[in-house]
């Protein structure tokens, strides 16, 4: 079972809880990785479409974990009803992201933890976060052939300024090697651009402030 950098990052926040619920499983790979280790005792893995349930119920009959598994057909949580821990929101866009949690935002509140992973947009993922009484508890960005961010929060209230919500909180704080390397990477990309737009205009100013810091 070959998984990504980005996968065992998100697994490892996973570790320790009962039941893990897989928003958008694909593959599966995640949960077959989680429950190989012993990070969890059971997994649900959900998906809108029937193709990747399907592969993902291959992928965990070949590995023997199908009596720790179940698989639902659900646009999120719409036909989930069962109780679990720790719920997973990876591989999606941000605007995905928050549709889902909205939809079942007492559910997702009621959570031990939620694990986010969008490819982009995540300064407006933290901001809804923020928004709608979580908490973010740990932060990672991981360069698995893309830079992805991961984000994990629990239910609670915290107050973020511009500046974590643009770069995440602990990001700011650790500034990894790969934080850095990502982000001089996009300061580099708008400072080629002769005009900007307001947007951009404000992204430019934050990174010419983090390089400074």
């Amino acid at each position: 079972m070959i998984v990504s950098k980005r996968l065992k990052a998100i697994a490892k926040y996973i570790d320790g809880f009962e039941s893990l619920v897989d928003i958008g499983c694909d593959h599966g790979l995640l949960a077959a990785y989680a429950l190989k280790n012993n990070f969890v005792e059971k997994a649900y893995l959900l998906d809108v479409k029937e193709e990747p349930l399907k592969a993902a119920k291959n992928n965990i009959k070949v590995l023997n974990l199908s009596a720790q598994v179940e698989f639902q057909l659900s646009d999120g949580l719409k036909n989930f009803h069962k109780q679990a821990e720790c719920f997973v929101i990876a591989g999606m866009g941000t605007e995905t992201i928050k549709a889902i949690i909205s939809n079942d935002l007492v559910k997702f509140q009621n959570a031990k933890r939620i694990i986010l992973s969008s490819h982009k947009d995540n300064a407006l993922l933290r901001e809804f976060i923020n928004q709608n009484h979580f908490r973010i508890i740990a932060e990672e960005i991981v360069l698995d052939k893309h830079y992805y961010e991961i984000i994990v929060v629990e239910h609670g209230q915290e107050k973020l300024s511009a500046e974590q919500i643009f770069f995440g909180p602990y990001l700011l704080k650790e500034q990894s090697e790969d934080f850095c390397n990502y982000y001089n990477q996009e300061l580099e990309k708008l400072k080629a651009f002769k005009k900007l737009n307001e947007k951009a205009r404000k992204k430019l100013q934050m990174l010419e402030a983090i390089r400074k810091m």
